[in-house]
């Protein structure tokens, strides 16, 4: 799945063979995460390696907040 999200995008993910090995585990078989955290990474302009994937991965979502276009876009997956 990385390897046709790379080439529609048209380029590598900014990772080391460990993190891209990380990355596939943390996964763990759910390709819409894959693919989610895989959009994530297009954006990042410097290669991570495992330990950086981690802690970018771990960083807080930021709080969800009511009156931005996300609330109506939840609502509207909920349905």
């Amino acid at each position: 799945m990385l390897v046709r999200a790379e080439e529609f995008i048209g380029k590598q993910l900014p990772l080391t063979d460990d993190a891209r090995e990380t990355l596939v585990a943390l996964a763990d078989g759910d390709g819409r995460y894959l693919l989610n955290m895989a959009e994530e990474l297009f954006s990042v302009k410097k290669e991570l390696d495992a330990n950086a994937l981690i802690d970018l991965i771990q960083k807080r979502a930021p709080l969800y907040d009511k009156s931005q276009e996300g609330h109506y876009n939840l609502i509207s997956a909920l349905h």
